[in-house]
């Protein structure tokens, strides 16, 4: 009888996973639907917004199930799962999350607009002093320029909905400079082009500001897609930091951090091909390296560690002498150096003539200060680590939404660690020409780049009077990730049978649970 028992539960034990995870779905859901229901709003109905949520947690629940089944198919490719999936909820957590509500927004979506005008031709930008806007995106943002999600907020952008602009004419905004605020233009480009296909269409504010979020969207969906197609083994890895909560809540805003953690996968990806190449790496290889590195390192100068990745690349799998070889690769990383420091010249040289922080008016440490007290400095990196380490690790992978007003409880995002440490071990059949050497230079890049976020933001935003680094968020570390993974990538643990698409869904149910709590934590 036992035996029978044991037998049955191995056969369906999936199909029981699955209803476990399914009810326990369903008592969430009715969990928050009785707080939404005792809720009591100045100008709302509880119980209308109660049986609202129900509805929506339905549709999301038979849509899980649809998912699940389609997935699971073996005639369905990873990389078309992922692309479906970072679409889906990307756009999900676009409707979630209201304008303003993420980190830094505001400023995104002005630098986002700006670019537009130049896309519309509306040339007097370059001679205005201000921002340019049609006047009734201006009006929508003054009228909208909140960064708390609440009902009353919900209900403000929903009975403003309208199809189209009646108020076309440039105005000025002047509360924003002309001056873009960013380095990062190729961040900007593509929710630029989204606001510009909008004002073409003469697309009302609300629909205009979701255009732009939209486009970001998408090309985040692509750019990884492109990553996880050109990877050679390790794609889940790919799939694991653009499934992360945080990771989907900056491509449904105007971040340009979407396009950084997009360009740095790529770029990854470019090496580990260049590097399991069976034939010789040809001129449109090399470009295709340079020209994302480009792209990535001038957008944050922390990231320029990044690039010299480009050394782990086999000299066999060129076919110039050796010492021709490292002159190449040199010759790339002086191109892409000298360019971001051409491009950060400006950041450079205001943030050593600034000697005060300007959210305390407290004087700020300088470069030469840190430079001359090295014991001091490690002490307050090494107390950052200490004191900080959990909130990092948390606001990575999304533990912490908006502006760090949505917690997110402990079973929502742990397994998020869980996917990511899936993703980073070797799998069954995978085979990897990455050395020991190679994975410790990616580790030494890695922690270059951690230790100039913590410089940047130790001289930039730190009071000299505080021992440990404020401002530092864990989402900058997102692009290092990938890095990271060739870092931890090892013939000691090797995961058969594969259960990629096991964790792909375990992602997907992951962040559905994480949208319904966002929304009604929201609304309460």
């Amino acid at each position: 009888m036992i035996l029978e028992f044991r037998s049955v539960l191995e056969k369906n034990k999936k199909g029981i996973i699955l209803s476990f995870m399914m009810v326990f779905l369903g008592l969430f859901v009715f969990y928050n639907f009785n707080i939404l229901e005792k809720r009591e709003y100045d100008n709302l109905n509880a119980t209308i917004v109660a049986y609202k949520f129900l509805i929506l947690a339905a549709i999301s629940m038979i849509a899980l199930l649809i998912a699940y089944f389609w997935i699971k198919k073996p005639n369905v490719k990873i990389e078309n799962i992922h692309l479906v999936l970072v679409s889906v909820l990307g756009v999900a957590y676009m409707l979630l999350f209201l304008p303003h509500t993420i980190p830094d927004e505001p400023v995104h979506y002005f630098n986002a607009y700006n670019i537009s005008n130049y896309f519309t031709f509306n040339f007097k930008q370059s001679n205005s002093e201000f921002l340019l806007m049609r006047e009734s995106d201006l009006k929508f943002f003054e009228a909208t320029a909140s960064t708390n999600q609440s009902a009353e907020y919900y209900k403000t952008i929903l009975n403003g909905f309208s199809v189209f602009s009646l108020e076309n004419a440039l105005v000025e905004n002047i509360d924003v400079n002309a001056s873009l605020q960013t380095n990062s233009l190729f961040g900007y480009v593509f929710s630029a082009l989204g606001i510009t296909v909008a004002r073409i269409l003469n697309l009302s504010p609300i629909l205009t500001y979701y255009t732009g979020r939209f486009f970001n969207v998408i090309m985040f969906s692509l750019m990884s897609y492109w990553a996880i197609k050109r990877m050679p083994y390790g794609k889940m890895s790919v799939f694991a930091i653009s499934i992360l909560p945080m990771t989907l809540h900056l491509v449904a805003s105007y971040s340009y951090d979407s396009q950084i953690i997009a360009l740095s996968m790529l770029f990854v990806s470019q090496i580990l091909y260049m590097i399991e190449k069976e034939s010789y790496i040809d001129i449109k290889d090399m470009a295709v390296c340079l020209i994302l590195a480009m792209l990535l390192a001038p957008s944050k100068l922390v990231y320029l560690p990044i690039i010299f990745l480009v050394f782990i690349v086999p000299k066999q799998n060129f076919s110039l002498s050796s010492k021709n070889i490292f002159w190449v690769k040199t010759a790339m990383v002086a191109i892409v150096v000298a360019f971001t420091f051409v491009i950060q010249l400006g950041n450079m040289i205001n943030g050593v003539s600034d000697h005060s922080i300007r959210w305390s008016d407290e004087e700020a440490r300088t470069v030469s200060f840190v430079l001359k007290n090295p014991i001091e400095t490690i002490e307050v990196f090494i107390n950052t680590i200490f004191s900080k380490g959990a909130f990092y690790l948390n606001t990575m992978v999304g533990g912490s939404l908006g502006w760090f007003q949505i917690n997110i409880p402990l079973y929502g995002y742990l397994p998020f660690f869980i996917i990511l440490a899936y993703s980073f071990a070797m799998h069954e059949g995978e085979k990897c020409k990455l050395v020991f050497i190679d994975k410790l230079w990616a580790l030494l890049l890695v922690a270059g780049s951690v230790v100039l976020v913590f410089a940047t933001m130790l001289i930039a935003w730190t009071p000299k009077s505080y021992n440990y680094i404020e401002g530092v968020q864990g989402r900058y570390f997102i692009p290092l990730l990938s890095v990271l993974y060739i870092a931890f990538k090892n013939n000691l643990v090797v995961i058969k049978p594969r259960y990629d698409k096991y964790f792909m869904f375990l992602a997907l149910y992951c962040n559905v649970i994480i949208g319904i709590y966002s929304f009604v934590n929201s609304l309460v």
